[in-house]
């Protein structure tokens, strides 16, 4: 499997605290049959270039240490975006995409709110080549409430990443609902674990390929968890009018539904 978001770099953000945290992530890692896990630390509009240097630093010390210490495990560099209006400056960076193939790009919005200009940005990176993969939607208050405007997004280029904890349930409920909703769509292209450590936020990558296979099919886990990962890591383009159109048809689908049942009941009340 790829793992296409995680904080295992030590000591750059709010994931690994430590080296040694670190490698011990990338053990459990390995013992879950990951086979390449994609580093990407937080970066914000005002990361300095120092501060990229010194991830770049750190993950060329992991993998030393992996070496080392026998960890069959790849290490590909990306970040995870905080989504701002500059984003075209932040992605030119040396790890603003995966691989720096300038290909993929990972981007996460506030808890609650996006932008009204994010379609447009979506479509410019569209237009340079960069394809914007979402981090966790499900997780975004308006993004979980609005799927029609989270689907314009897909519809202007961006690809959805599933947090395989928000199907697990591990932050809340409501986080929970919403990503069974989007994956109803089958809207979304990963499921990655955006470990933080090895207690409650680590990488789980095994459970969700099992929830996946037991909700759809294995063959559907693959997708979203080996092949499409695999594709974003080697800069192969993924084809997104798919889900775009399979969204508007179940969505037209249900409105039908809903209004059919709504006519049996008012015309169900005069027999």
């Amino acid at each position: 499997m790829v793992d296409l978001h995680n904080h295992v770099i030590f000591g750059v953000d709010d994931g690994s605290k430590s080296l040694e945290q670190s490698i011990a992530m990338l053990r459990q890692a390995e013992e879950q049959n990951i086979s390449v896990v994609c580093c990407t630390p937080h970066v914000h509009e005002i990361t300095k270039d120092a501060e990229i240097d010194v991830m770049i630093e750190r993950i060329e010390i992991l993998r030393n240490e992996i070496v080392k210490n026998k960890i069959n495990i790849e290490l590909v560099l990306g970040c995870e975006i905080m989504f701002h209006p500059r984003i075209l400056e932040t992605v030119k960076k040396f790890c603003g995409t995966y691989n720096d193939m300038k290909s993929y790009c990972l981007v996460e919005f506030p808890a609650f709110d996006f932008p009204d200009v994010t379609g447009e940005l979506v479509y410019e990176l569209n237009m340079e080549g960069i394809t914007m993969i979402i981090a966790h939607p499900e997780r975004n208050g308006r993004m979980a409430a609005n799927l029609d405007e989270l689907f314009n997004l897909v519809k202007y280029g961006a690809l959805l990443q599933m947090d395989i904890g928000s199907l697990l349930g591990d932050f809340g409920s409501s986080t929970k609902k919403a990503c069974e909703e989007i994956f109803s769509y089958d809207a979304y292209s990963f499921a990655a674990s955006d470990s933080h450590s090895l207690g409650k936020r680590c990488f789980l990558m095994d459970k969700g390929y099992e929830v996946i296979s037991n909700l759809k099919s294995p063959e559907v886990a693959d997708l979203l968890l080996k092949t499409n990962p695999r594709k974003v890591i080697e800069g192969i383009k993924i084809d997104n009018d798919i889900i775009w159109q399979n969204f508007e048809t179940q969505m037209n689908a249900k409105s039908q539904n809903g209004f059919m049942s709504k006519i049996k009941r008012i015309f169900g009340s005069f027999s």
